[in-house]
């Protein structure tokens, strides 16, 4: 159906009419009296025709319904029973309109609508055509014409005027009067040729304009012939093209120069037609790509680009022939940015400036160009988008919020970090003030971010402020600062570095945020945990060192006592007597030895222990451990081969800690060695100190375990080393006294196939006590 609003005197239409239009196939989305706001509402509705009841002889709203549906460009029928010459008469002054008689047949109604509906979709079409037409003239830069040849009046059809002889109407004298002198020949002989022959023309000529200036035209014109096929119109079109003549004349001046120019420039010239052929190379093409012209020449363009720089080409250079084509006046100059193939297989970036040149008539004629290496340029451009490529890949994605804040202290970017921590999208951060988009308690106290007596004390704040002002930049500077979320409010711990930088003739900061509270907190808590540690231990040691004094005394009265038994001081003992004597001492010689070693450890633990510095030759240290552990070698028949280098080596240590090292690992080397086995001990000199390798051919050590070594009271958690006795207290001493001397232990072992346990300490080293001094 057809949407449809009804005007009528009263804006009651009976139900009778109402039901008539709705059998005609009308819906009547609004029936009304006219006025401005009805004009408004229909505007809006866009029915497809308007209905208007006419039933007086008033013709105010008539006219106005008339001016509405020109208005909006929506189709009028007028429905009325005086349809009299009168009323045509009012009807042709306002504009052409429909309209229909009452009675009325439903048919004919909405056949009339139709119509109209179509005259009009016709009518607008139209229009738009011509708007186009008109457009593309004007962007041309050509203004159409006509001449009535048998009344010699000529008439101008658009704005503009290229003649500018003062007139849109003009006769043929007129027209050849106001032609540059040398021109009205030429001009006068065209017409004539062109009215005699009967053809189409293309002419240009100079004419003086009202200013007095010279302007270069070019005219295409047609002939019409009336019924008689007698000429009796000429149509055409005009174009000012003083500019491009101008140029043409400037470039036929230079010409004299140019081959000069390109005999001795640094830039390559050159020529090329429509076809990309190349008609002319200059001599400086082979500083630029290594070709001799003549070889230069014999390549194409797709042969002298790169793929991609041709692909950039291409497409330029077909719109400027489409717009030859189409009559539209191209660019007079092209600027690209290509790379070039050079002779030895590089390649070279160069900036090609090209004029298109064109004959006297308007025709193309060929490409002048001028390319010039620009290869340090590019290579530089490429560098820099390279490099801020990667600074913008470290700002969005550093691990820490990062900011761009400006003189207003406003947020202009910010990083992904900043905006997880902010909590807010982006687009609601940019603009504000940092402590409004981190949700600073100060931001919602008086005037806002910065502009409140505590404000002055905000690290954030002030870091910022005195780098724009003095341009000191600040580098992981400590601070607090006190946010609000969902109406809790928390401190963080901040380090906070800026750095000042100019970017578009304008200053601005970076700003970077690292919340470091959970470290702080976790500061805290290893430090607490290390004081409590020490503590412990401290305890630890100085029970350890109480106990082991008082378990010496005693353990000496007994170990004295079986000795002085087994002397057979008080008199001789029996064989059972004896065994168990020898027991007894040797129980409690063993047990003294593991206090002293539970009491060197206290003190070391206790920062107690203090080393005996004094220079001996290591041959000799070396000698009293082998005196002490060739008898437990023996007993296992287990070979024990030293070797030192050279004989006068010389340690600057403490003598009884280095032969208790030795003796330590050259023990337990045995120990774990099965019988008839091989121990090894090579003494040498390394880097500024002394170095010394206990390699035997024991059980070895599991690689998982070698971690455990050196822990106090810790013995290696597997079957085989388990059948040796041990307090794990030898090693441990081992690697302390060693790292008391500035020295380190290493250890490499194979499981089956042995161990070595190897130390270094310093050749030299001051007595810590005597440097004290």
């Amino acid at each position: 159906m057809l949407q449809a609003v009804l005007f009528d005197e009263k804006g009651i239409i009976d139900g009778h009419l109402r039901n008539k239009l709705g059998n005609c196939g009308f819906f009547l989305s609004q029936t009304c009296q006219f006025d401005e706001k009805t004009s408004i509402s229909v505007a809006e509705k866009k029915p497809d025709i308007l209905l208007y009841c006419c039933s007086s002889d008033d013709c105010n709203p008539f006219d106005r319904i008339l001016k509405l549906s020109n208005d909006i460009g929506i189709p009028c029928i007028l429905i009325t029973s005086k349809a009299d010459v009168g009323f045509f008469r009012k009807l042709d002054d306002v504009r052409p309109a429909w309209y229909i008689k009452e009675p009325f047949d439903g048919d004919e109604l909405y056949h009339i609508a139709k119509k109209a509906i179509d005259v009009n979709s016709r009518e607008k079409s139209l229009k738009e055509k011509e708007e186009k037409h008109e457009l593309a003239l004007k962007l041309a830069n050509m203004v159409p014409w006509e001449w009535d040849l048998e009344n010699d009046i000529g008439h101008i059809l658009s704005e503009g005027n290229p003649h500018n002889i003062g007139k849109s109407v003009f006769s043929y004298e007129e027209l050849i009067n106001h032609l540059y002198p040398e021109d009205r020949d030429l001009v006068a002989r065209v017409i004539e040729d062109t009215i005699q022959n009967r053809k189409h023309c293309k002419v240009q000529y100079r004419m003086q304009d009202l200013e007095g200036k010279i302007r270069w035209l070019s005219t295409y014109c047609k002939l019409y012939n009336n019924a008689l096929g007698k000429c009796v119109k000429m149509v055409g079109v005009t174009q000012d093209i003083t500019e491009y003549k101008e140029a043409q004349k400037a470039l036929e001046e230079s010409e004299q120069k140019f081959r000069l120019l390109a005999e001795n420039a640094n830039d390559a010239i050159w020529t090329m037609d429509k076809n990309g052929k190349f008609l002319y190379v200059s001599p400086s093409v082979k500083k630029l790509t290594g070709y001799s012209p003549e070889e230069a020449m014999e390549r194409s363009l797709w042969e002298t680009l790169t793929t991609e720089s041709f692909k950039s080409v291409i497409p330029k250079i077909e719109g400027f022939f489409e717009k030859l084509q189409n009559g539209i006046t191209p660019e007079p100059v092209y600027i690209f940015e290509v790379e070039q193939y050079c002779k030895n297989g590089s390649m070279v970036w160069t900036e090609v400036v090209v004029n298109p040149i064109f004959d006297e008539e308007g025709v193309f004629k060929l490409f002048l160009g001028v390319t010039r290496n620009i290869s340090e340029k590019k290579i530089a451009e490429i560098e820099l988008k390279k490099q801020k490529k990667l600074m913008d890949n470290i700002f969005e994605n550093a691990p820490i919020s990062m900011l761009i804040i400006n003189k207003e202290r406003r947020i202009e970017n910010i990083n992904h970090s900043g905006i997880e921590a902010a909590q807010r999208k982006k687009e609601e951060l940019i603009g504000l003030f940092g402590g409004e988009a981190f949700s600073c308690v100060n931001s919602f106290k008086g005037d806002g971010c910065g502009k409140n007596e505590e404000c002055n004390q905000c690290p954030v704040c002030n870091a910022v402020m005195n780098t724009f002002m003095t341009g000191e930049n600040f580098h992981r500077l400590e601070g607090s600062l006190k946010t609000v979320h969902d109406g809790k409010i928390s401190t963080h711990n901040l380090l906070i570095s800026t750095v000042r930088f100019e970017m578009r003739d304008d200053v601005k900061v970076m700003l970077s945020i690292e919340d470091i509270t959970e470290n702080k907190n976790a500061e805290l808590e290893i430090l607490e945990t290390k004081l409590t540690a020490e503590r412990a231990n401290r305890i630890k040691s100085e029970f350890l060192a109480t106990m082991s004094h008082e378990l010496r005394t005693p353990l000496n009265a007994v170990i004295g006592y079986a000795d002085l038994l087994l002397e057979d001081t008080y008199g001789e003992l029996n064989h059972k007597q004896r065994k168990s004597i020898e027991h007894i001492s040797t129980g409690g010689k063993h047990l003294l030895e593991l206090i002293n070693d539970i009491l060197d450890i206290s003190k070391i633990e206790s920062g107690k222990m203090e080393l005996q510095y004094d220079k001996f030759f290591v041959q000799d240290a070396l000698l009293n451990v082998q005196y002490i552990v060739s008898p437990l070698a023996k007993k296992k028949k287990i070979q024990l081969d030293f070797h030192i280098e050279p004989d006068t080596l010389i340690l600057h240590a403490d003598k009884s800690r280095f032969k208790q090292i030795l003796y330590n690992l050259i023990s337990n080397a045995v120990k774990f060695t099965p019988d008839g086995g091989l121990v090894k001990i090579n003494v040498y000199k390394k880097d500024s100190g002394i170095k010394a390798d206990v390699i035997d051919t024991g059980i070895g050590i599991p690689h998982e375990q070698l971690s455990k070594l050196f822990i106090p009271f810790k013995q290696l958690d597997s079957t085989d080393s388990r059948n040796y006795e041990g307090t794990g207290l030898g090693l441990s001493l081992v690697k302390k006294f060693v790292e008391l001397h500035g020295g380190k232990v290493e250890v490499a072992s194979e499981v089956g196939k042995g161990s070595t346990f190897s130390f270094w300490i310093p050749a030299q080293r001051t007595d810590p006590k005597k440097k004290d001094n």
